[in-house]
């Protein structure tokens, strides 16, 4: 898992990586860092992030997800069978990790603000409609309705 992360770090050069620091997680940051500083990709910027233990999980997952799901900003591709196996039996199925998951990353993404947020997902939204082969009535009809649930 180690040498993934220093991977993926290698591809995408992201400016930072957060790693959970509950139960000594933290730790597991240093051997990212160490294993990077071996490979010599520079340095590897690691930001614990610590899960709050008092909150209920499902409770803090729901609170998260509900509003990317809600407004249609979830687009999972058919071949994240377990996420999508854990969405669809959440909060009754047997495991909840890769949800969990998917919920601290929505968490990190820094929030938009303002019209040209909203006109960003109206661009994304449309995208993705094109790329999944719909024809254009129903991409400008759902567009349409998503700009009415924004300004609402």
């Amino acid at each position: 898992f180690r040498d993934k992360i220093v991977d993926v770090y290698k591809e995408y050069q992201p400016r930072q990586c957060d790693i959970e620091a509950n139960a000594m997680q933290e730790l597991f940051g240093d051997l990212v860092k160490d294993k990077a500083k071996e490979d010599c990709i520079g340095p590897v910027r690691i930001r614990p992030i610590s899960v709050p233990t008092n909150v209920d999980k499902d409770a803090r997952i729901r609170t998260i997800l509900e509003p990317v799901i809600s407004t249609y900003r979830l687009f999972i591709p058919a071949s994240m069978v377990e996420l999508l196996s854990e969405l669809t039996g959440f909060p009754t199925g047997q495991f909840k990790d890769i949800v969990d998951c998917l919920a601290s990353a929505i968490k990190m993404v820094p929030k938009r603000t303002g019209k040209g947020a909203a006109e960003h997902e109206v661009r994304q939204l449309a995208a993705y409609l094109r790329g999944r082969g719909h024809p254009a009535y129903y991409i400008e009809e759902r567009v349409e309705e998503y700009r009415r649930e924004l300004a609402a």
